[in-house]
C-alpha cells in the first residue's frame, strides 16, 4: 500500500499516467498530478474526488512547472503529509 506516500505523476490526464494516478489514489497515496492540458487535468482531478490529489498544469520540462510540482508536494494543503515527494 502507498498510504500517505506522496507521488508526483506526469502525463496524468490520459494513458499510462492516468492509469498510474488511479492506481496510486486507490492505494491511498497523496498525488501531485501533472499534464499539459489544464482542462483535462482539472476534470480528472474532479473525477478522482479525493482531497489528497492536486493538479499542476504545464509542460513538465519547464522549470517553473517543476518548481510548482515540488512546492505542491511540500504544501501543507495536502494534509499533514506535505513534506515533499516520496515517489
Amino acid at each position: 500500500m502507498l498510504t500517505d506516500r506522496i507521488a508526483v505523476i506526469t502525463g496524468a490526464s490520459a494513458g499510462i499516467g492516468e492509469a498510474i494516478a488511479r492506481d496510486f489514489v486507490a492505494q491511498n497515496a497523496v498525488c501531485v498530478l501533472n499534464a499539459r492540458r489544464k482542462d483535462r487535468l482539472a476534470a480528472f482531478v474532479r473525477v478522482l474526488g479525493v482531497e489528497d490529489a492536486v493538479g499542476v498544469a504545464g509542460d513538465c520540462c519547464d522549470e517553473r512547472v517543476i518548481d510548482s510540482m515540488i512546492a505542491a508536494a511540500a504544501s501543507d494543503t495536502l494534509g499533514p503529509k506535505g513534506r515533499g515527494a516520496d515517489l
